[in-house]
């Protein structure tokens, strides 16, 4: 399917709340607004600093899971689970 069909024939319709389609009674309980509002906040350098620091490390906990999950897949063997030897990865680096 090409990017220009991926939505469908019809616009997208949580641009405007108009409530669900012509023929479909409301399904939720209470009717809130669908429009998401995305707000400004002011974040310290020292905030920013810490969010940044604290995605990486999630980055690198999945990192290492799946690695270790290569490991475990090749029952133990480092080269089948395709880790190098750090002389190797310290040469391709340089």
């Amino acid at each position: 399917m090409n990017k220009t069909n991926e939505r469908g024939p019809h616009e997208d319709r949580r641009i405007e709340d108009v409530g669900p389609p012509d023929g479909w009674r409301e399904r939720r309980r209470h009717v809130e607004r669908r429009i998401p509002t995305a707000q400004e906040v002011e974040v310290s350098a020292e905030d920013w600093e810490a969010l940044i620091e604290w995605l990486e490390t999630l980055e690198d906990i999945q990192i290492a899971r799946a690695a270790f999950a290569d490991l475990k897949a090749a029952g133990g063997d480092r080269k089948r689970a395709g880790w190098v030897e750090w002389e190797e990865a310290e040469m391709e680096l340089a």
